[in-house]
């Protein structure tokens, strides 16, 4: 909370100065989670974490950060660390109970901010990242949009941004998976809207960013979201991103998206302030 609050303070400083105002630019908010590792079996908490890069269980945190940029500036917000279970009751953590024995442990206030981040690390990076975003709201960061990848489900998430009263939206990767979409009165997957649109003629080409491309505005549990359909050939494997702003078009998706990942590695280079 203090990171929130401290880069408030220069963001509203920043904004008061015309000559560094963004000229327009969107404002976004990226969330991002990466690996902390950690070698150490004693740590408070610490547990091993499937690893999404090297496959494999490692022994480390799970770091979600929240950060901001402006089209000039960017500035961290907040972090939360997580752990993960997993689904063996004999090693939960991936730990033997000798191992989670050992693990540092202290009783500390219910009040405290240590014990707050205690609690964070139980509940999941979706009900983390819609804490962070609705504590950066009350504290007067206002943003268009809010960029993240494709991993958590995203519904959640979609109801949240919809239901506040500040106008913003979601852009975000989505799996090409098993959810479903209405679409011309069917429940279809993007995978199968995308097949659609393609045979209808609907696949463009963006001689500006070598993509071919194609989109459609569905109803997802109930809430008008808009899908784009883009490859780099026309054999190639589609890649879809998801906004709730209907109106966005491709070329401009793609460059908010683009941002997104240009400030990744910033928002894993503030891991090291938890290391």
């Amino acid at each position: 909370m203090w990171v929130l609050l401290f880069n408030n303070k220069t963001i509203e400083k920043k904004t008061e100065n015309k000559d560094d105002e963004p000229g327009g630019n969107p404002r976004y908010l990226i969330i991002d989670d990466t690996d902390l590792s950690k070698t150490g079996r004693r740590i408070e908490l610490i547990g091993k974490v499937f690893s999404h890069v090297t496959q494999q269980g490692l022994l480390d945190f799970k770091a979600l950060f929240l950060g901001y940029f402006d089209g000039k500036s960017f500035f961290s917000l907040d972090f939360s660390l997580h752990g993960e279970k997993g689904k063996n009751k004999k090693k939960p953590y991936g730990l033997t109970k000798k191992e989670l024995n050992k693990r540092f442990s202290k009783k500390r206030d219910k009040s405290s901010c240590g014990q707050s981040r205690v609690e964070e690390y139980f509940i999941t990076k979706i009900e983390s990242a819609i804490l962070m975003i609705a504590n950066a709201i009350s504290q007067g960061i206002r943003f268009d949009y809010v960029l993240c990848d494709s991993w958590f489900t995203y519904f959640e998430l979609i109801k949240f941004i919809i239901g506040r009263c500040i106008k913003c939206h979601l852009l975000r990767m989505v799996k090409i998976g098993n959810a479903k979409y209405l679409f011309n009165g069917k429940e279809l997957t993007s995978k199968e809207i995308a097949r659609l649109l393609a045979k209808k003629g609907k696949l463009k080409h963006s001689k500006l960013l070598g993509y071919y491309h194609s989109s459609a505005i569905v109803n997802y549990k109930g809430i008008e979201v808009k899908l784009f359909f883009c490859k780099t050939s026309k054999r190639g494997t589609y890649n879809v991103l998801l906004t709730t702003n209907t109106a966005l078009d491709f070329e401009q998706a793609y460059k908010f998206m683009l941002i997104d990942g240009r400030l990744k590695f910033i928002l894993e280079k503030a891991s090291s302030i938890c290391n």
